[in-house]
């Protein structure tokens, strides 16, 4: 919705963990996916990639740097993969089931995490100025 690929209006739009996409595409028809996973399906044809940038954020102006690290629960979520190749201080790091919970725990305070950065928009801060790309994939359906 950020980079205005689909809107939220006209769109009716089912969210997926990334482990369950393959499963759900097998279940059910969708004319769009858009995820971090290629694919490797023959309903499914590439339309574009695009990048998501992302970025260390917190929700605490004294980015302290103690603070623990949140990561998706989700083994394929592709924010968890490049925070554990970043991050080698394992002790620090905390997994969490739900995104909505970690930006909940974030803008609090009491964590920071790898997150989009067009979550700046609302209140939370870069810890640094480092910026890592990930890239994500948009499919059609062959009709």
């Amino acid at each position: 919705m950020n980079s205005q690929l689909i809107s939220i209006k006209s769109t009716k739009i089912t969210c997926v963990k990334t482990s369950s996409i393959n499963p759900e595409l097998n279940k059910n028809y969708y004319s769009l996916v858009i995820t971090f996973k290629k694919l490797n399906s023959p309903d499914y044809v590439l339309k574009s990639v695009h990048e998501l940038s992302t970025s260390f954020l917190c929700g605490n102006t004294e980015k302290e740097n103690n603070l623990p690290i949140l990561i998706n629960s989700d083994a394929s979520c592709p924010l968890r993969k490049l925070t554990l190749k970043l991050i080698k201080e394992t002790e620090r790091l905390i997994e969490i089931d739900s995104l909505e919970a970690i930006i909940q725990l974030v803008s609090k305070g009491e964590a920071s995490a790898l997150l989009p950065i067009y979550l700046e928009k609302e209140g939370l801060i870069p810890v640094d100025d480092n910026i890592f790309k990930i890239n994500f994939y948009s499919y059609h359906h062959r009709n």
